[in-house]
This record gives C-alpha cells, structure tokens and sequence, in this order.
C-alpha cells in the first residue's frame, strides 16, 4: 500500500489517503485507490462479492475481511446450496463471499 503522503507535492489533507493497493484473493490481485482529495460519501448501495471453489479459502477470506469490521451475515451453508457470508470490512466496504456450490 502507498498513500499520497509519499507522492511528490501531496497536500498535508490528502497524506492518508491511499493511493495505490493491492491484496490477493485466491489467483486474483484487486487493486484500489481512494478518490483523491474529494470527498467520500459512503453507503449500502453497493456489495463486493468474491466466490471461492472451496469452502475453507472462503472461510479464510471472510475472517481476514471481516477482521476490525463486523458481520453482517455468519459464513454459513446456504438454501440454494453454496456456502455464504456477508461482512463489512473496517473501512465501510460491505462484501460477500461465497462458494461454487
């Protein structure tokens, strides 16, 4: 993770935002940024949702996501079948994370 503060020139309000990040889900790398100084209205509008081929990477997932965060939905076998969980993580990201089946 880099944040702004170590960009040439950042303004002093901007030093803890992030620019640049990458975490790795499974084979998959996800890259994020914040919006720059603009600023951030967070809501519900809006899930991210990861599916696993099995069920412990799922597990593994949604513990270190939800770490600091809180549980909206226990990981648990579902009624159409797969295993699922929803959570938001400590910055107001809410995701799911699922299985194949």
């Amino acid at each position: 993770m880099k944040t702004f503060a170590e960009a040439p020139g950042a303004k002093e309000e901007d030093k803890d935002r992030v620019m640049h990040l990458t975490f790795k889900v499974g084979n998959q790398i996800i890259y994020m940024a914040d919006n720059g100084s603009q600023p951030v209205d967070r809501g519900n509008g809006m899930d991210l949702t990861l599916e696993f081929a099995s069920e412990e990477e799922a597990k593994v997932a949604f513990d270190n996501l939800s770490q600091g965060g809180k549980v909206l939905m226990p990981f648990q076998r579902m009624f159409w079948g797969t295993t699922f969980g929803r959570l938001e993580d400590p910055f107001g990201v809410r995701w799911q994370i699922s299985t194949e089946s």
